[in-house]
């Protein structure tokens, strides 16, 4: 995924690899951004906490029941792509 226009003087580009499956791949896609931006340590641009403090979180609603609903209903039309995700912005990447 790609989001150039993430934050001013900021672009953000994840490949979710899918090795939890095509599912994983595309909830993650759906989730990022938003989590990312709420995350109080992206805010103070602390980048390297902020997305680990948002990887815990999106994996706390892969497991929630509502997230393995969402899930089962992604998996009726999602297909994944390879590799890892991080974050660049200014001086920074993670």
């Amino acid at each position: 995924m790609t989001a150039l226009d993430f934050e001013p003087g900021h672009s953000l580009f994840a490949v979710f690899d899918g090795h939890g499956g095509a599912e994983v791949a595309k909830f993650c896609e759906k989730y990022i951004v938003s989590e990312l931006k709420a995350d109080k340590d992206f805010q103070i641009r602390n980048y390297e906490q902020a997305l680990k403090n948002v990887f815990l979180r999106i994996d706390k609603k892969l497991l929630s029941d509502s997230g393995k609903k969402e899930l089962v209903q992604i998996s009726k039309t999602a297909t994944a792509n390879a590799g890892p995700s991080g974050f660049a912005g200014g001086d920074y990447a993670y």
